[in-house]
């Protein structure tokens, strides 16, 4: 099947018209087309390529068809459904080809010398048009025209190491001669090494008090490394393992594979919802999502479907507006509903650990639980509207295993439920869990109950530094916890009302009742008020209110004020603000009263840079006065070159343009200058997407030569990419004046030809070239646009760095 080409329609058209006025040829009517014995031997089908037309409409496809012995017409059912005819089984014959006479519903003219067919079809018969919108709005990789897919990127990361570093600072004491007393310093530190084998990296924390106390802790320790192919993580050392919505993770030292969908971001995993219409004439079908217009189709007559449709999770409402040539429209509402929790038909997420319980994270760098234990954690998408999921975890006298379920509750909302059970020595225990969200009447809500029965345990149980023979389910999930959230949207007002209540019952059987309420509205376009007031229902000394007031004057200057109701009294603060964005700098000034009792001022400047963020803080409670200070950013070697920057949590690029002072873009926007060594290094990368970097080559040395300006990378998490623009500076060039014998300039435009290359170069204004790459003696043939070809004869000589001049060359005319 092809593409219809006008001019071979043309010719086919001139052809058929012949044949008609030599043979006498006539169309074909009917369930059954005639067979023309000179053109089908006897006994052998015969193939036709065919244009197809349905309901008098072009479909723009030619199809291949097949004449049978019999004279019957059959064609392949995907291409016929690609026609726009649907596909009825009871069309098909015993090789799975769709006998076209016997479609119900459709009839058909077949005109062999016009190599057309043309059906006719009640609209139940049409095949319904599938259009997936994602695909549409997000390109999915698709050429514009329909032609070859982009191929993907493939992640790449250059060999590297980076540390991160954070130094915190703080003095003080009793009155302002006090201010300076070291109180303590301490740093923290997250090393990496980087490379095409992965991420190894290392943290820890090291602290000096004032005593002269010395104290170091290492945080984690760890290697991974990921498969974007099979969207597979593999981590070997200090990890989390993987939990779901009624488990809780745990610190391991160990080993994990887990799938990981961020390595494709650009695959959906969780269901999008279609919509369904039907468009009796041609017609116009425009998308709206929560009225924001997000794609527009020119369809043909008949049913159509439109899947995937981008929406954020939770509830939103689509309309569809099917517009025909008249301008009539049809307009038709649908609520959605769209969520994480479930996954599309098919996925698998999964998560597998195999290690020894970590303790005391943060206080102690080596300790470990002495017994094995696994985990196993798994989600599976049945279909679009009901995902499986469950959890299995174990050691030496311990299991632990449950499983569960979220269905999509048609447009209303979604439901989940769980169950597990236990057993570690002679404890044994259970936990149900249940929760439905959704939203009715502009009415959002959440309620959710989780139970455990007997003595309930699980890995962060089990494994937990037990002191004093306390049970290990005393150190399990709550007996009971209990959660309703709602958010009411003021029908006469802008306001939104959150309500949220709490009730929990600890593993230790200490019971919390919580309610609470916030209220948060617009004051214009500057302005943002909140209240917000909380109780413990079962501890009368629990309650607590906050409100203020925030406004904005422009130019990143904040005025704020509030005031605060809690167990210490009342107590009003204010404050102003002024924010800038990376190379500048912020200040923050406040002041707070707690019932005339105890006032407090405070102020703090930071600048955030290209190179890190230094940032001081200095504050005054009655007598004690504290200051604090905070430098921080991170340390990369890499592509040849060390550079002090701000700090890398993700992907980063070293950006190699082979010049000094070059600008570079990320995403055309500025991101610095080259150094003196021709290199720039960018932070802020999007790790496992397309991330663009461009250089301006309008500073760069005038006799410089380079391959492109552009580059598009794709790096790993964790790592470094460098990107080299191989701009060569020390190229021999010269700027040629080219002349006719009659002494005038060679004519703007031409173009020269070096004998012996495939270098061509242009001439500009004034008879002026530039020729780069070349030195020594070269023959030009220099083509005018108007006055024919002329040869020329030059010789340049090899300078680096340097441009030769070349005013007087003769361009003899070809006779």
């Amino acid at each position: 099947m092809q593409g219809r080409n006008p001019r071979e329609a043309d010719r086919r058209l001139v052809f058929a018209l012949a044949a008609m006025l030599a043979f006498g040829a006539a169309p074909s009517f009917g369930r059954a087309a005639s067979a023309d014995p000179a053109a089908q031997p006897a006994g052998m089908a015969l193939d036709l390529q065919l244009e197809v037309i349905v309901n008098g409409n072009p479909s723009g496809f030619i199809a291949a068809f097949r004449k049978e012995p019999d004279g019957r017409l059959t064609i392949e059912a995907e291409q016929l459904e690609n026609c726009g005819i649907h596909a009825a089984r009871e069309a098909r014959n015993g090789e799975g080809r769709i006998d076209i006479g016997r479609l119900p519903g459709v009839s058909f003219l077949l005109d062999e010398a016009m190599q057309t067919v043309t059906f006719t079809a009640e609209p139940k018969s049409l095949a319904t048009r599938r259009i997936s919108v994602a695909a549409q709005v997000n390109g999915d990789g698709a050429a514009p025209d329909g032609g070859e897919e982009k191929p993907r990127l493939k992640p790449t990361s250059s060999p590297g190491a980076l540390l991160n570093y954070t130094f915190f600072g703080s003095t003080g004491g009793e009155g302002l001669s006090s201010l300076w007393d070291l109180q303590g310093v301490s740093a923290s530190f997250d090393a990496r090494l980087f490379g095409p084998l992965g991420v190894f990296g290392s943290s820890q924390i090291v602290a000096l008090s004032a005593n002269d106390r010395y104290s170091t802790v290492r945080l984690d320790t760890s290697w991974s490394y990921s498969d974007t192919d099979r969207m597979l993580t593999y981590k070997a050392g200090d990890l989390i393992s993987g939990a779901l919505g009624w488990t809780r993770p745990v610190r391991l030292g160990g080993v994990q594979i887990q799938r990981n969908f961020d390595l494709r971001p650009d695959i959906i995993t969780m269901p999008l919802p279609e919509l369904s219409g039907t468009a009796a004439v041609p017609s116009t079908v425009d998308l709206y999502v929560d009225d924001a217009r997000r794609s527009s189709y020119d369809l043909p007559a008949g049913p159509f479907t439109l899947s995937n449709i981008p929406a954020i999770t939770g509830n939103a409402t689509a309309r569809l507006v099917v517009r025909d040539a008249l301008g009539r429209e049809t307009v038709t509402e649908t609520p959605l509903y769209v969520s994480a929790d479930l996954l599309s038909t098919g996925f698998f997420d999964y998560s597998a650990e195999l290690g020894f319980a970590r303790q005391n994270y943060g206080t102690s760098s080596f300790s470990y639980d002495e017994r094995l234990i696994g985990l196993v954690t798994g989600r599976y998408g049945v279909t679009d509207r009901l995902t499986l999921e469950g959890h299995l975890e174990g050691g030496m006298d311990y299991v632990n295993g449950g499983f569960g379920a979220a269905v999509e509750l048609g447009s209303f909302g979604l439901g989940t439920a769980a169950v597990a059970a236990s057993r570690f020595g002679a404890e044994q225990g259970y936990l149900a869990s249940v929760s439905v969200e959704g939203e009715f009447w502009d009415v959002h809500w959440r309620a959710s109950s989780q139970r455990t029965f007997g003595d309930y345990n699980d890995a962060a149980s089990v494994t937990a530094d037990r002191a004093h023979g306390i049970p290990a389910s005393r150190n399990g999930p709550p007996k009971a916890l209990d959660q309703l959230n709602l958010s009411v949207p003021l029908k006469f007002d802008e306001t939104t009302l959150n309500f949220s209540m709490t009730h929990v019952v600890s593993a230790d059987d200490e019971r919390s009742r919580i309610v609470g309420v916030t209220a948060n509205r617009s004051i214009g376009e500057n302005g943002n008020m909140f209240v917000t007031a909380y109780a413990d229902l079962d501890h009368s000394d629990a309650i607590g209110l906050f409100a203020g007031l925030t406004w904005s004057f422009g130019n990143d200057l904040t005025v704020s004020t509030g005031m605060t109701r809690d167990d210490e009294g009342i107590s009003v603060s204010s404050s102003v603000a002024k924010k800038i964005e990376r190379g500048g700098a912020e200040w923050d000034l406040r002041a707070s009263d707690v019932e005339g009792a105890r006032t407090s001022r405070a102020a703090s400047i930071a600048r955030q840079g290209a190179s890190g963020r230094v940032e001081g803080y200095v504050e005054q409670t009655d007598r004690t006065v504290q200051a604090r200070g905070q430098i921080e950013g991170s340390l990369v070697v890499a592509g040849g070159d060390v550079f002090v920057t701000d700090r890398i949590d993700d992907a980063f690029a070293i950006v190699d343009a082979g010049a000094p002072d070059v600008d570079v873009q990320f995403e055309n926007r500025p991101a610095g200058r080259t150094n003196a060594r021709g290199r720039l290094l960018v932070p802020d990368l999007r790790s496992y997407e397309a991330n663009n970097l461009s250089i301006d080559p309008s500073n760069l040395p005038i006799n410089s030569a380079i391959n492109s300006t552009r580059e598009e990378v794709m790096p790993q998490r964790g790592g470094g990419v460098v990107v080299r623009f191989d701009v060569a500076s020390d190229v021999a060039a010269a700027l040629a004046t080219l002349r006719t014998e009659d002494d005038v300039f060679v004519e703007t435009g031409s173009v020269i030809s070096l004998e012996g290359t495939d270098q061509t170069f242009v001439i500009g204004y004034d008879g002026q070239a530039y020729i780069t790459g070349q030195s020594g003696h070269l023959k030009l043939s220099v083509q005018q646009p108007t006055e024919g070809t002329c040869t020329a004869e030059i010789d340049i000589p090899k300078q680096e760095g340097a441009v030769a001049t070349l005013p007087e060359v003769i361009c003899k005319r070809i006779q």
